[in-house]
């Protein structure tokens, strides 16, 4: 397993970057005078920096869910979207709210729901941009090829493979309604497995 969790400790990483990259220059947030100071170690700097870093990411959010729409000339397609990115809000809506409830009165409470805001965020584009162009550039093959090689890369190695990596990862209900919407929809837009399809998600997650 120590293969398995240095992947998913990369994924982590990626996720964090996709979170505060552009942090190093200052930027201004809500077309207001404050900037993120990178090195600065107070609560409230660390607020500041999440705040500008989940709303970097989630405007890209917003580019690719009008980007996807837009290129759905069917409108079941168009409607089949609304429901996934619906399912999908109350999942990452829901996930943030307990993970600052858990770490509430604690001061450190707002900095944990920002960055599970900003994680689950960054995850939702790059699912995006699979449903948009389907190229996937999130990680799951080639962790599926390095888990598969331990035990030779065939058909059999890489569906063991798969079945290692999702392996004791469970979000509950509201996660399994989005991968069931959000797979529904790779599934016809481009024939992606169902089951290939939810592991892939759940892998894709865990960077929470």
């Amino acid at each position: 397993m120590q293969m398995l969790d240095m992947i998913r400790a990369a994924g982590r990483i990626i996720a964090i970057y996709l979170v505060y990259s552009g942090q190093v220059s200052a930027q201004p947030i809500n077309n207001t005078t404050e900037t993120c100071n990178p090195l600065g170690v107070t609560n409230a700097d660390m607020i500041l920096c999440a705040s500008i870093g989940y709303s970097k990411i989630d405007s890209v959010l917003n580019e690719q869910y009008k980007g996807l729409k837009s290129g759905l000339s069917d409108a079941s397609r168009q409607s089949q979207l609304l429901d996934a990115q619906r399912a999908w809000v109350i999942f990452r809506d829901k996930s943030c709210s307990d993970i600052y409830d858990s770490e509430s009165p604690g001061a450190e409470a707002p900095i944990a729901k920002l960055s599970c805001l900003g994680e689950l965020t960054s995850v939702r584009v790059v699912e995006l941009i699979y449903l948009r162009t389907g190229y996937r550039a999130d990680g799951f093959a080639t962790a599926v090829s390095a888990v598969a090689k331990s035990t030779g890369v065939d058909a059999s190695s890489r569906a063991r493979a798969v079945k290692v990596l999702e392996d004791g990862l469970e979000y509950g209900p509201l996660f399994e309604e989005y991968a069931e919407k959000n797979c529904n929809m790779a599934r016809d837009l481009y024939l992606e497995e169902k089951g290939l399809c939810v592991s892939r998600m759940k892998f894709n997650n865990s960077v929470h």
